[in-house]
């Protein structure tokens, strides 16, 4: 998976922010099914495009520490793809943050070749720079 996305603030003040983002991502998949021991039997190689919408929350809790909701995803018809998660925000600078969180993802795509359905639950560390 691969994407990008342009977020805005929507609202900033001493307490709350909001911020309103979208984007755009590529899945590129690649299976193969074989026997135990046997050969090959069938190769799937697809890709699929995709918009993006999301929305986040953050309350400041002191100078630089932020604690953050956050959402995000899309539906086309029966496909979809689902983030929800927070995290703990330290912000050094104005255009830097290292964040620790949590995020649930879904997402189930279906094309005429291949058909994905993952859900996820992942705790990750981030270095996030802004511009």
């Amino acid at each position: 998976d691969f994407s990008a996305m342009y977020e805005h603030v929507l609202m900033d003040n001493k307490r709350w922010a909001v911020r309103g983002g979208a984007g755009a991502g590529m899945m590129y998949s690649y299976a193969t099914l074989a026997d135990a021991d046997g050969p090959q039997n069938a190769k799937v190689d697809d890709q699929t495009f995709y918009p993006y919408l999301a929305l986040a929350l953050e309350h400041k809790l002191a100078r630089h520490w932020i604690l953050e909701a956050r959402g995000g995803g899309m539906t086309l018809a029966d496909d979809w793809i689902m983030d929800l998660g927070g995290e703990i925000v330290w912000r050094p600078a104005r255009a830097w943050d290292i964040a620790l969180g949590y995020v649930y993802f879904s997402r189930k795509i279906e094309t005429d070749t291949f058909y994905n359905k993952v859900n996820y639950n992942l705790p990750y560390l981030a270095f996030k720079r802004f511009w």
